[in-house]
C-alpha cells in the first residue's frame, strides 16, 4: 500500500494518475463495465467530508470488497 504517513490532514480535491498496461475490461462503479486501452488515465475526487483527502486516497490504493 502507498504510504500516506506523509499526506496532508485537509479537505479538498486531489487526481489519480493510473497507468493501464495492456488493454483490459474494468469494472468503474456506477459506470459498469469500460475497455481500458493502454494509456494514462486521470480520475478527479473531491473529500471534502470528515475523512478529508486521507480517506478516499486509501481507499483507492488498496482492493476493496465494496467498490465504487
Amino acid at each position: 500500500m502507498a504510504k500516506l504517513e506523509g499526506m496532508q490532514r485537509l479537505p479538498g480535491t486531489y487526481a489519480l494518475i493510473l497507468q493501464v498496461e495492456c488493454r483490459q475490461d474494468i469494472q468503474v462503479g456506477r459506470l459498469g463495465q469500460l475497455s481500458a486501452r493502454p494509456d494514462f488515465y486521470v480520475y478527479i475526487g473531491s473529500a471534502f467530508g470528515p475523512g478529508e483527502v486521507r480517506a478516499p486516497v486509501r481507499h483507492h490504493v488498496k482492493i476493496s470488497e465494496r467498490p465504487h
